[in-house]
């Protein structure tokens, strides 16, 4: 019997074997979640970070 768990993104119940797009029930669902961690919806707390390097740049990227 194959082994069904519940989307995470939608809460579909979705097969596990087999699936190319497990944990997810779609790509719909898996291109959703991907884009909740690009847009930074999605985050891993932790300590924030000093992001200036030696030259006192703050991180961000400047083309010359």
């Amino acid at each position: 019997m194959p082994k069904k768990i519940k989307c995470p993104e939608c809460g579909k119940e979705t097969r596990l074997e087999d699936n190319e797009f497990r944990p997810f029930c779609s790509a719909r669902c898996q291109t959703s979640d991907l884009a909740a961690w690009a847009d930074g919806s999605y985050f891993i707390a932790g300590d924030k970070q000093d992001m200036t390097d030696e030259a006192g740049n703050d991180g961000e990227i400047t083309y010359h």
